[in-house]
Order: structure tokens, then sequence, then C-alpha cells
């Protein structure tokens, strides 16, 4: 998966894209307000306020400064406005109390994340959160977003933009996620009446109040895991069937050889265990075929990336792991048993198979992007450090991006910030990870969750870093 980021900076003269994940992507400059999206901008809201005689009122400033903008014939930004002399507009939006104005344009100004589900069952060795299993819920801990929480959150960030009369966008984002270290397939919430609302429901409302596009990614599930079988069928069906589909940014697929099933056919085959090697790649190759078959559909979407990733095959160990290896296991092994899918579907149902054109097309396109897409960047992380030698150029490289300095991590990195579960606020740049003081008035907000990742820095970005970068941003600006 690929998250790219943008560096929180109004002079935008380098925008940063991590490396930690899969694709290369750029953002727009949008510090010039006539690069600013405003298709999304609903209306002037005019706000009645007794006793608004006083200057410091906010809504009072907000009427005055939203006039003198019209008259400029300059649409409303949050960029054009005295955040010092709005300090109080968000009074009273519950997910909010406690933090000021600002914090509040920091976390929505670089969202990127918010963590619906912590957990992953895929147990990837190169996973830049180094994603474990979700934890049991039980006493004080918890692994999915209250359905409440999450609700609030995004009750209140429309809450705050009805009062302000414009969408909160201060740099251009291309996607953002309901997950930090989770598979897309295993995403749900269920509400105190047992009713689940998934990843679909929830990316709808998401991209309602954000007008940003959402990112399905997945390294596939398992066989036997029949719920997560029947979401997926759901969203395709939806997707397939909807005029309107733009709350879809992407559906990314992972291929690569360190998820847990691939991973350990590569241990056995270094062992020289050809029957282990054998069982395992068979258990992986169904398990990706059946993923790939499944959303074979959305190709014609336009909506469904490979993201192929593996080791360079000139770095020292990289024998099972490198890209060459990659291409030829599927070549070999899996686009057959894919081929025999698509042929049974053919004959029989065609469910997904319509035509041998179809069959064709179809995997011309998943041979070509595992061709071309390959991405040998990696960021040694996780368990890759027990594969990369110390001294590599990659594993140097690394290490040179972990700052654990949370001053010159908000100076030079580029800035993508996550909700947890239970409300705690993170900051990351995919190499490594900030807890920050900002934390929103969940429910859940006493509960704890599994330990964040990449390289969580024991120091903490407070209010005041914060608080100061946003000043530095507005200073520059205006």
């Amino acid at each position: 998966m690929k998250i790219s980021s943008i560096q929180f900076s109004p002079n935008y003269k380098s925008i940063k894209a991590s490396s930690a994940q899969a694709e290369n992507l750029s953002f727009k400059k949008n510090f010039a307000y006539k690069d600013i999206n405003l298709n999304y901008t609903p209306h002037y809201i005019s706000f009645k306020k007794n006793n608004a005689q006083n200057t410091n009122d906010p809504y009072e400033y907000w009427n005055k400064r939203t006039q003198e903008l019209k008259k400029s014939h300059i649409r409303p930004s949050i960029l054009y406005y005295d955040l010092n002399k709005l300090e109080g507009i968000q009074k009273d939006i519950k997910v909010f109390e406690g933090l000021t104005l600002k914090e509040i344009i920091f976390v929505l100004s670089t969202l990127t994340e918010i963590a619906t589900l912590r957990g992953c069952y895929n147990n990837c060795a190169h996973c830049y959160a180094e994603a474990k299993p979700p934890i049991k819920e039980k006493d004080n801990y918890i692994s999915r977003m209250d359905w409440e929480d999450f609700k609030d959150l995004t009750d209140g960030i429309k809450e705050l933009q009805k009062r302000l009369g414009f969408t909160i966008k201060v740099f251009e984002r291309e996607y953002m996620t309901l997950f930090h270290d989770a598979d897309c397939s295993q995403i749900y919430i269920k509400d105190s009446k047992g009713k689940i609302h998934d990843w679909e429901e929830m990316a709808k409302k998401v991209y309602k109040i954000t007008r940003v596009g959402q990112l399905f990614d997945t390294s596939g599930w398992y066989i036997q895991d029949k719920k997560a079988q029947e979401r997926v069928e759901k969203y395709v069906k939806s997707i397939i069937e909807s005029k309107n589909n733009d709350f879809v940014y992407k559906f990314n697929i992972s291929i690569n050889p360190f998820q847990a099933m691939y991973f350990k056919a590569v241990e056995a085959q270094k062992e020289g265990n050809k029957e282990k090697e054998k069982f395992f790649r068979k258990k992986d190759a169904q398990r990706m075929t059946n993923t790939l078959f499944t959303l074979t559909p959305l190709i014609s979407t336009g909506k469904v990336y490979l993201l192929p990733r593996a080791m360079d095959p000139n770095v020292i160990n990289a024998k099972g792991y490198s890209s060459e290896d990659l291409k030829q296991i599927y070549k070999n092994v899996y686009f057959k048993m894919l081929k025999s899918l698509y042929t049974d579907d053919l004959n029989t149902n065609k469910k997904v198979i319509k035509s041998e054109e179809d069959l064709k097309n179809n995997l011309k396109f998943l041979k070509t992007q595992l061709q071309e897409e390959m991405d040998s960047n990696l960021t040694v992380i996780n368990k890759l450090k027990n594969i990369y030698k110390k001294n590599s150029y990659e594993a140097k490289k690394t290490k040179k991006m972990i700052l654990k300095d949370p001053k010159l991590f908000l100076e030079e990195s580029s800035l993508d910030t996550i909700i947890d579960a239970n409300g705690d606020i993170y900051i990351t740049n995919f190499t490594e990870t900030y807890k920050t003081d900002l934390k929103l008035n969940f429910k859940n907000k006493s509960k704890k969750t599994n330990s964040i990742a990449p390289n969580l820095c024991k120091k903490t970005i407070t209010k005041k870093m914060i608080e100061n970068k946003i000043d530095e941003l507005y200073l520059e600006f205006n």
C-alpha cells in the first residue's frame, strides 16, 4: 500500500512523497487560492447570533470577513481567516471538546488515516505499520472504532464546515484511508444495536464531508473467511451497478513475497523442505487468485491497481523475495490458477468472465501491471530488518529518515495524521511516528489499542509545537 504524503509547508518548494509504501503520487500546490478545489463549496451561511456586538465574537468576525471576501470576489478558504479571531466557532461540537480551533484545523488539514480497525491477519513482513492481528476487545482494550465515535467525528466535521460555509481544505489530498494497519476486507463496525456498518458505508460518509476519494487496500483474504468474501463481493456489485463511484479512489491489490503464506513458502524453500514449500505455495496461490478473481469485474471501472513490491534481485539475501522470483512464481503458478478460475467461470456461471475476450484482456491487464509496476524501493522496517544487511543501502537510507526529534520532524517531514480508534492522534511519515498531545472526545477515549508503528518515537509532538506550525503557515500565507 502507498500513502503519499504532503509536506506541511506553505512554500511547497518540495513536496515529499513517502517511499514506505507502494506508488508515487503528486499533490497540487494549493496555497494560491485559485488552485483550491471549490467545487463543493455549498453557499454562504448567515449566522444569527444575539449580542454579537463584541469584536471578539467569532460569529461576528466570521460574518464581516466573509462579506469582505465576497466583495473582493474571493470564495472563502480557511486560509483567509484569522484563527485567533475565529476561536470559539467550534464550541459545543462534542468530538472537538478540549481542542482549540488551530489544533482542529491542523488535524483536518493533515488527516490521512481514520483507523476504524486496528490489526491485520496477513502478517506481511514488509508492512510499514508492522500490523499485528486485532487484539481481543475486553475491559480496557479495543480494536475497532466505536460507531458512535465514528459518527461523532464525521458529524463534527460536517457541523464545523457548516458553520464556516466551506470545506476545510488547506492541502489538496489525493486520497484518504479508513485504516492504518488493517486490510480493508476486514473493515466494519457494529453499532449498539448490532447493525454492521461496512467499509463502503463509512467511505461514502467520509467522502461526503471531505470530497477526497477513499482508498481500498488489500493483500488478500483467506479462503475460509466467508464473511470477508461476502463483503468484498457486495462492494464489487455495488460499484459496478452504481452511476457515481467518486467516493472510491482505488482498489489496491498488494502483490508481494512477504505475506505470511508466501513468506513461509520461501522459508521452507531455503530449508530444502519441498513438501512444506508446496503446501504454503498452494495455500497462498488459492488465497491470492481468489482475491484477483473477486476483484476482476472492477478492472473495467479503472479502479483496480496491482501494487507489486519485492526486493531488488541484486541485493544480498534477496533470493526467494526478489522481483524476479515474484514474477516467475506468478507466471508459472498464480496466473495459471487464475486462468483456470476464469475458464471455469466462462464455461459455467459467467459471473465474472463473459467471453474469451474478457478472459484474455483481464489476464493481460494483470500481467502487464505485475511487470510494469514492480517496486523494489523498500523501507527496511518490520521483519525486513532480519533480511537486509545492516550496511545495505536500503537499511542506511531508512535509518537516515528516522529523526527521533519532533521539532525536526515537523520542519522536514511530510506529515500524515492518524486518528486512532480511541481518538488518540498521531503523525507519521510512514518511516517514523509521533504521538501528539491532541485527543478527540471519543466515548472510548480512555481505552487502549494495539501499539502503533512504524518507529514510534518516545518524544511527543506538543500542542505548542502544533500551534507554532499553524502560526508559521498563516504568517507566510498572509
